[in-house]
């Protein structure tokens, strides 16, 4: 009953068949423990360490998938009024030349960075086949939200009159 019921244990702890039949066959324990994530990802955070003791309930490892990643990006503040949250995103690596990777701006955060002027915002990316890695800078081209029509008049063009300015416009050979 008391092999039973440890052997229960073990599989509740997240022990695979295979391990819990290694410490059976043996009758020793172990150790040391192999845990394999139930998602592919990098280890973002560790929470234990060697000869650690931990408690039911603690958090050992933060994993951090990879089919979609969080890019920070600062951007100038003179640009930030364009930058809405759900606005579409284009990124390019330099590992990937060519290749495009879609995503959305999920947040734009409420302060400036005083330092460089620029405004933060976080992007999230999809990333097909694990392609983007953490620490990898990415070219970003953000569309706008909305866009209007506008004539644009270099300031060489202008001519101040008292009230009102006039415009020389090109017309030509004439």
């Amino acid at each position: 009953e008391l092999a039973r019921a440890a052997r229960n244990r073990l599989l509740l702890l997240n022990m695979s068949e295979e391990q819990v039949a290694d410490v059976e066959r043996d009758g020793k324990p172990r150790p040391h423990v192999t845990l394999a994530s139930p998602v592919d990802g990098v280890v973002g955070e560790l929470g234990a360490r060697e000869g650690m003791t931990v408690m039911p309930g603690a958090m050992l490892f933060r994993i951090n998938g990879l089919s979609t990643v969080w890019v920070n990006v600062d951007i100038p503040e003179a640009q930030a009024a364009a930058v809405v949250p759900g606005a579409p995103i284009s990124a390019t690596v330099p590992a990937y030349p060519g290749e495009k990777f879609a995503g959305r701006i999920n947040a734009v955060l409420p302060d400036v960075v005083a330092a460089s002027r620029t405004v933060r915002a976080r992007v999230e990316l999809g990333n097909p086949g694990a392609k983007l890695k953490p620490g990898m800078y990415v070219t970003l081209a953000i569309s706008p939200a909305t866009s209007r029509e506008a004539v644009l008049v270099p300031t060489e063009a202008l001519i101040p009159k008292g009230r009102r300015t006039v415009i020389v416009v090109a017309r030509g050979d004439s």
